[in-house]
């Protein structure tokens, strides 16, 4: 019996492990899901010119305008995935609905696209070390004391936590004392 409640046990604990991980990576996809929707509205957005304002021949000019900008987008950003565009530097170009600059882009050769997306990548570094700094001198302190406050109330909780589960025990075991008391003395 014992073999089966330990077999019993461990399966319990591999179910509840699966589920936890379940839970993550359904969480990572819904975090994805997010991010490809934000990065599909960015790109979609990018050739959304407002079409109103100059009568019915602006409204046709500038919806031809925007949807043949669209089209000319995508195959100058698939001519420069090619030859070998991707990661940062094609999302941002994607987003910017910067169609010249994509066009130059798929004229490129392989060699001018690494060069340039190392120069793109440098560039987001530098921004970002800088925004990191700026960031921690503004807030840095801050930050710091609510940290310390929170590893403190964790703590205070934790010990509560252990105080009312021996007191919990404690109850128990007396009620169990007395039960017994009662069940000997025929109560």
């Amino acid at each position: 019996m014992r073999d089966a409640d330990r077999e019993a046990g461990g399966l319990a604990r591999r179910l509840k492990e699966a589920r936890r991980e379940l839970e993550r990576e359904t969480e990572q996809r819904r975090k994805l899901r997010d991010q490809m929707q934000s990065f599909r509205s960015s790109v979609a957005g990018s050739f959304n010119n407002d079409p109103f304002g100059e009568g019915l021949a602006g409204f046709d000019l500038q919806l031809r305008a925007d949807r043949n900008d669209a089209r000319d987008m995508k195959a100058a950003l698939r001519k420069a995935k090619r030859s070998g565009l991707d990661g940062g530097l094609f999302a941002a170009l994607a987003a910017s609905g910067d169609l010249n600059t994509a066009q130059a882009f798929a004229g490129l050769s392989r060699k001018e696209i690494a060069q340039r997306e190392r120069l793109f990548r440098s560039t987001q570094q530098a921004r970002g070390d800088l925004a990191g700094f700026a960031t921690n001198v503004r807030f840095g302190k801050q930050m710091r004391e609510l940290n310390r406050e929170i590893k403190q109330l964790r703590q205070q909780i934790g010990r509560m936590g252990k105080h009312v589960e021996d007191g919990a025990r404690r109850g128990v075991g007396d009620r169990d004392r007395r039960t017994a008391q009662r069940v000997r003395t025929g109560r």
